[in-house]
């Protein structure tokens, strides 16, 4: 498990398989909550309507969709940043396709661009596109690429399958990959040969989830490496590098709809004493005002309780779901290792559905819960949940033109741009 006080970056890609129960597994998996970077293909279909959809503790970065993309298009790459990694270290970027996103981080010693990727099994449109855009990104620029390129060949599958890397419509579907890494001077850091997508209908593996990196990047490598499943049918790409992202610090922030109102009404009634006082004087005044605000804040810190990083995603998680996942993980764990039995692999489906099963349960009977005890401010949250519109591109400020024609990048820069722009210096 990754630390997240640790100077390096940990970044982790999985195929969904169009599955909210994967995404989900994969979200309130423990060891997935101290990454940095999660990057995720083929993401439910209801993603593509839920603009209110933000997991606790990540920030959503989606496409850009490209002018002939319809409205309920899939999305099929997404990246989450994590809350800890601050909003100056990166900066999206735009690209016209649903199948990647990017992301610009800066370190202290690098430029380097990230990129989820989706690549679908018949066409090269997302490689060529990546083409197209590591063309205009001039050195000394660095790239990694994460992601399902959907390609076969020796390169990275290693000769334990010629039955697929030896086909020439494979050869000449993966030209165009190959083509990439000779010209950006990429090569592939997972390690030959590792099987990350298993197929039920061949009953085989193979090697399409890669990682890509720049060559002047490969010596940061501390980690690349295939993972758990999380009940989809490709494995985890865990990538772990040796830079040093700016972060945030966890700050608690008192919970004032759990104060206890009573408690704290007869604190400071104790606190402020039954005896009158005359104030006839400025500095009386100003002692007095200074008494009353501090026992205020006294008796506030004493009766409100801070708040408390959550271990899950979701508030809907609950420990029986995580006594599920970890009977799901050890039953998938031994169904993806290379010969395994039949019986292996239906005690894992079986594992599956039983956890998937209970995901919704567990949601409906959140989702129920809460509306019968909604107060003032959930019932105006269920509102925002319930009508909130259909576009969930915009998921955060993008880079603004200052009135001198410059670009406005960093959140202070932004706000800056903002405040004057709509509170204009009077004249």
């Amino acid at each position: 498990m990754p630390n997240p006080s640790s100077p390096r970056v940990h970044m982790k890609s999985l195929n969904c398989r169009k599955s909210e129960y994967i995404m989900h597994n994969f979200l309130n998996d423990p060891s997935t909550q101290n990454f940095d970077f999660l990057l995720l293909q083929e993401l439910p279909y209801s993603i593509a309507t839920r603009s209110f959809w933000k997991p606790d503790k990540w920030i959503p970065i989606f496409p850009s969709p490209s002018p002939q993309a319809s409205r309920n298009s899939p999305i099929r790459s997404l990246i989450l940043v994590s809350h800890r990694i601050n909003s100056n270290s990166y900066s999206p970027f735009t690209i016209p396709s649903l199948d990647v996103v990017g992301l610009k981080l800066q370190t202290r010693q690098h430029t380097i661009f990230l990129f989820s990727v989706y690549n679908d099994c018949e066409h090269n449109y997302t490689i060529q596109l990546l083409d197209t855009i590591l063309s205009t990104l001039l050195p000394p620029s660095l790239y990694i690429l994460l992601g399902d390129f959907n390609r076969h060949d020796v390169v990275w599958a290693g000769p334990l399958h010629p039955e697929r890397t030896n086909r020439d419509s494979n050869w000449l579907l993966a030209a165009p990959l190959i083509h990439l890494m000779g010209t950006y001077h990429v090569q592939q850091v997972l390690p030959q040969g590792t099987p990350t997508h298993y197929s039920e209908s061949a009953k085989t593996w193979s090697t399409i989830d890669l990682a890509f990196l720049s060559d002047d990047l490969s010596s940061n490598v501390t980690r690349c490496a295939a993972s758990d499943m999380y009940g989809s049918d490709h494995k985890s790409i865990e990538l772990v590098l040796d830079l040093d992202l700016t972060r945030n610090e966890f700050v608690p922030r008192p919970l004032y709809r759990s104060t206890d109102w009573e408690a704290y009404a007869k604190d400071l009634a104790v606190r402020l004493g039954g005896a009158a006082r005359m104030l006839n004087s400025r500095e009386s005044i100003d002692v007095a005002v200074s008494e009353l605000t501090n026992h205020i804040q006294d008796a506030l810190k004493k009766h409100t309780p801070m708040s408390k990083p959550s271990p899950y995603a979701k508030r809907w998680w609950s420990p029986e779901l995580s006594d599920l996942r970890k009977e799901h993980k050890r039953a998938s764990r031994k169904a993806s290792a290379r010969g395994a039995s039949v019986a292996e692999r239906e005690d894992a489906r079986a594992k599956q559905r039983s956890y998937f099963s209970a995901i919704r349960r567990q949601k409906r009977r959140h989702w129920r819960e809460w509306l019968e005890q909604a107060d003032m401010h959930s019932v105006w949250m269920a509102n925002k949940v319930v009508s909130a519109p259909t576009n969930v591109m915009a998921s955060r400020t993008p880079p603004l033109k200052t009135p001198t024609g410059g670009v406005a990048e960093t959140a202070e820069e932004k706000c800056e741009v903002l405040l004057e722009t709509f509170f204009p210096t009077p004249p």
